[in-house]
């Protein structure tokens, strides 16, 4: 997001003398969220085993809770949407060629199905399965990675299942 550096006035007289060419006060990025990968950077050779969450500070707490900065072998990552696209599993794939593993720690609000009836976790897990063992969790009902505790985390991560 960019911000426009005249003032909010001086960007509403101008629009009003110039209806065809008017100034944005915000601009936002022009980029697709669906192909962005919080935490590709950290990805290396060595891991193996990935956490995929579904934002910043779903991401931010799982690297504090579990220690993941001095861990080359497990890495979190965040996709900003509930899906992962071909083009972000590309990019994993690149930076961590001997990824094994991922565990899927998405908000409790993917498992639930959408105005389509689709359940969006239900797509996830299937699109990664064909290269990689895929472990899903299950978050507390209005609890996201974000919000847990290292108790909480461990108990979950302990249950991931197939």
């Amino acid at each position: 997001v960019a911000r426009h550096i005249w003032s909010k006035n001086k960007i509403d007289l101008y629009n009003k003398k110039n209806p065809l060419k008017k100034i944005q006060r915000y601009k936002n990025s022009n980029s697709s969220f669906e192909q962005l990968v919080l935490g590709l950077e950290e990805l290396s050779e060595k891991t193996e085993t990935l956490i995929i969450v579904e934002g910043i500070f779903d991401k931010k707490n799982i690297d504090s809770l579990l220690e993941l900065d001095s861990n080359e072998e497990v890495k979190c990552i965040g996709t900003f949407k509930c899906h992962v696209s071909p083009s972000q599993l590309l990019k994993i794939q690149k930076k961590a060629f001997n990824l094994k593993n991922i565990i899927l720690a998405l908000d409790p609000d993917t498992k639930i199905p959408n105005k389509q009836g689709k359940v969006p976790f239900e797509g996830i897990a299937d699109s990664l399965r064909p290269f990689f063992n895929v472990y899903e969790i299950d978050l507390p009902v209005n609890k996201d990675c974000g919000d847990m505790s290292w108790s909480e985390m461990d108990t979950i991560l302990s249950n991931a299942y197939p």
